[in-house]
């Protein structure tokens, strides 16, 4: 027997479905029409329902921005509407071929847009699991991942069921089945689209004047200009190499500086290493590490410690993972994202719904290598003319702090001057190793690239001498790592610790009135750290060092191991290199099981004898294996040290299970 309810529900989607036809019109054209219309209808409410969806996930992330949702259903709302006529003409249809179906499948256009909003959500929730809460570590058929999608799964239909019962419930379909209720439902979707669009231009501006301003110090402090080129190769800078056409202007901005031979990354991808740069700490303890990490507000920052100062600070950065969206902004005064050309004209934070990653993705593919810059990142050209127009209209009577990220050695390479051709990680699809004709032409886009932002690094060089700054300014060059063309049987970064990726350039030039400005010209060949970054400058510029930071102002010798991290992609590594007793430096790589880069768990390498990295000595070693995981698992815990948001010198499970992997957590058992 049917309660009172099923009853009233099954009579209204019946007498919605089974009007009489239109004279003239049949009966399958009038209900497919029917169907389309509704559906159209239906998914335009449900285009502003995954808008939200989508939003939630990112401010689950960064918090809550409301120009996301507004700019999501403008994307979604079409889509969805789309999307939603087609569905509804095809369960309609099943309904027609299936009678027995078309009392569940009814209405067509309401359950299609709660499908279809159910289906877009389930997939956001499966996204924000697999990359921000596993960090890629669990597979999409892992059991954690399983369970999630399951839950989800479960939890989304059953709300499409309360929904579509409600509405039939309330005789909602009936309603919007006349042109007065289709016209009212227009008028209310319309109506919450501007509110949306108005939250959109209504919301405050990115972070431009985050940090309040010291007074001007007393005594005149030097200017500080860091510059990041970003996936640098240690090995395409002639300061180093001695060759004389790739890198001319920094070669001579060496020659009256220090050359840092042996700079180490903390990190072979942007975030976490920069976020060291910033920070002088280990990924492990500023916690900067995955895709969707934020630089914590409890860090404190080099550009903070400078404002308190009496600095003038200014970022301009290219990088989308180094955007204020990832907290890098703490400690500027004036803090420019400069955005590529998204899809749909997406902002900073837009450009991370999904729609408009994956249509980034397929733009990629359609493009294949005729891409522009400006598809990825903002060339150097305009980085430095935004540069020297912010320094011209500074506060003369203030020392500065300006970071600046340039992206052009970073892919795509390409060739210069511009002509649409280029290779690039997003357009390319898997790579032979073995083709040494494409490894050949890569390397040699890479050192054009490599070329085309030293001219836009001379340009700005020269802009600070016009503007009489050379003298007083600090200038630091950094990579924040380097690249893979095949060395491993890989190519890009993020997902090994081998040299290729994580030497990287480090040069300075001190300020006149440095007592290093005496050593122009010299090149060292003492081991350092981005985590030294920080410290160095603190130090030149006469400030103390907060005690947090792990990094050191000067190294002399290589008795310090030098130690480097990852959690990429579902990549957990951790490296060391340090000096054995007999005087060998050895480096240590340890991966996680099953990672998907497909690395051995513990690797050994002889750096002096083997700097390629190329020769695993851990089978036929075990005593330097045993001396190196004792090493590596100090190093580990004394990188955790500080970690934010956790008791001091604290390791969460996950280090304690690769602790535990070394064999180093023994007596706690």
């Amino acid at each position: 027997m049917e309660t009172t309810e099923e009853t009233t529900t099954k009579n209204a989607a019946e007498t919605l479905e089974n009007t009489s036809p239109t004279p003239g019109v049949p009966s399958l054209g009038r209900a497919l029409i029917r169907a389309l219309g509704m559906g159209f209808l239906a998914g335009l409410f449900a285009g502003v329902a995954v808008a939200f969806s989508d939003a939630i996930r990112l401010w689950l992330i960064g918090g809550v921005d409301w120009t996301v949702p507004g700019f999501g259903a403008l994307l979604y709302s079409p889509l969805l509407a789309v999307l939603g006529a087609a569905t509804a003409a095809f369960l309609s249809l099943v309904a027609r071929w299936v009678p027995r179906l078309g009392r569940w499948l009814a209405p067509h256009g309401l359950l299609s847009a709660l499908l279809l909003f159910a289906f877009f959500t389930w997939l956001f929730v499966a996204f924000y699991f697999q990359r921000d809460v596993f960090g890629e570590k669990v597979g999409m058929l892992g059991p954690p991942m399983l369970k999630v999608i399951g839950v989800s799964l479960v939890l989304l239909l059953a709300l499409v069921g309360l929904v579509r019962f409600v509405a039939l419930r309330f005789g909602w379909p009936q309603r919007l089945a006349t042109r007065r209720g289709q016209i009212a439902a227009l008028l209310i979707w319309a109506v919450l689209l501007v509110a949306l669009l108005a939250a959109w231009k209504l919301a405050p501006p990115e972070h431009l004047q985050e940090s309040p301003s010291a007074a001007a110090p007393a005594q005149k402090l030097p200017n500080v200009l860091l510059v990041l080129s970003d996936t640098h190769r240690w090995d395409t800078v002639g300061a180093y190499t001695g060759r004389k056409d790739l890198t001319p202007h920094l070669d001579a901005l060496a020659a009256q500086g220090v050359a840092y031979r042996n700079t180490f990354s903390t990190a072979s991808w942007t975030k976490p290493s920069v976020a060291s740069i910033l920070t002088g700490r280990y990924a492990s303890s500023h916690t900067a590490m995955l895709k969707g990490s934020l630089l914590p507000d409890e860090i404190t920052t080099l550009p903070e410690v400078l404002a308190g100062a009496g600095y003038e600070n200014f970022g301009i950065v290219t990088n989308y993972n180094l955007t204020p969206f990832f907290n890098f902004h703490q400690g500027f005064h004036n803090y420019i994202y400069l955005p590529p050309n998204a899809p749909f004209g997406a902002s900073d934070v837009q450009a991370k719904l999904i729609f408009v990653e994956v249509a980034k993705k397929i733009a990629a593919r359609l493009k294949g290598s005729r891409e522009t810059p400006e598809d990825y990142y903002v060339p150097g050209e305009h980085v430095t003319d935004r540069a020297l127009a912010t320094l011209k209209e500074r506060d003369p009577s203030r020392p500065f702090f300006m970071f600046l990220s340039y992206m052009d050695v970073h892919d795509p390479y390409f060739r210069h001057p511009y002509d649409g051709y280029a290779i690039s990680h997003r357009g390319s699809g898997q790579l032979d190793p073995n083709d040494a004709e494409l490894i050949a032409e890569m390397k040699s886009l890479y050192e054009g690239e490599a070329r085309y932002w030293d001219a836009h690094f001379g340009r700005l060089v020269d802009g600070i001498r016009e503007m009489g700054l050379f003298d007083d300014t600090m200038i630091v060059v950094v990579s924040d790592h380097g690249e893979e063309f095949g060395e491993h049987g890989g190519f890009w970064h993020g997902t090994t610790l081998y040299d290729e990726q994580i030497h990287v350039l480090h040069i300075v030039k001190y300020a006149a009135s440095s007592a290093l400005a005496q050593a122009a010209g010299q090149q060292t060949d003492v081991w350092h750290s981005l985590v030294d970054v920080a410290p160095q400058i603190l130090t030149e510029v006469g400030l103390p060092i907060p005690e947090e930071m792990q990094g050191r102002a000067v190294r002399t010798d290589n008795g310090t191991p030098i130690f480097s991290e990852e959690d990429h992609q579902g990549n957990v590594l951790a490296a060391v290199r340090f000096e054995h007793e007999d005087g060998r430096v050895l480096k240590l790589i340890h991966a996680n099981p099953g990672n998907p880069r497909g690395l051995k768990e513990v690797e050994l390498y002889d750096m002096g004898r083997d700097p390629g990295e190329l020769q695993n000595l851990e089978p036929t070693a075990p005593d330097e294996v045993s001396h190196g995981k004792r090493v590596l698992g100090d190093a580990m815990q004394q990188a955790a040290k500080g970690r934010a948001t956790a008791v001091e010198g604290e390791l969460d499970a996950e280090m304690k299970a690769q602790l535990d992997a070394l064999g180093y957590m023994e007596d706690e058992k």
